[in-house]
């Protein structure tokens, strides 16, 4: 069993500071982190959105809509932060191509949130319909999300470490979620 971590976006403490933007390299670090806070907040979060919905129990929906929302506004506020960081930058082409996957990044990361958001509308449905799946439905979820949670392993070393060798994999994963969904 997982506990939510309440993530109330502005109000939580973030990793953000406004002091650091004109050294682009500790704001660049300094976003980083908060991306992985932000993405760990989203795994947990779609894990317990699938664990309530494998159980029928709608008792943490609630719960997890408002993480999402605050995992949202943390994501914003990370958008924001990378926009001033853009506006301080002198011209390094290094830094602009860092801040645009970045941009991109944090998009994958509000996305895994915004999975968990959607596995609340299924339990909800699931509930209400009083709707049962199959053994092999309940199988192959489980198994999609150990796939998530492989991508999100190495996608979290690759942005820490900028170990490029491991991207081909990721690709391969990303591949199979999407065959997966289809």
């Amino acid at each position: 069993s997982k506990k939510l971590i309440k993530d109330k976006g502005s109000e939580s403490v973030s990793l953000l500071d406004a002091r650091i933007l004109n050294v682009s390299s500790l704001a660049i670090e300094s976003a980083s982190k908060e991306m992985m806070r932000i993405l760990d907040n989203s795994i947990n979060t779609l894990d317990v959105a699938l664990e309530g919905f494998y159980q029928g129990d709608k008792s943490t929906i609630e719960d997890i809509e408002k993480v999402v929302e605050g995992i949202n506004q943390s994501g914003q506020n990370v958008t924001d932060y990378l926009v001033k960081i853009s506006a301080n930058d002198t011209g390094s082409h290094e830094l602009e191509h860092t801040v645009s996957s970045m941009h991109y990044a944090i998009g994958d990361i509000l996305r895994v949130g915004e999975l968990a958001h959607n596995v609340t509308k299924y339990t909800k449905r699931k509930v209400r319909d009083d709707l049962n799946f199959s053994d092999k439905v309940i199988v192959e979820l489980k198994s999609f999300n150990e796939v998530i949670h492989q991508l999100y392993e190495l996608s979290k070393e690759v942005f820490m470490t900028k170990n490029k060798d491991l991207l081909g994999t990721i690709d391969e994963l990303e591949d199979k979620i999407d065959t997966t969904r289809r």
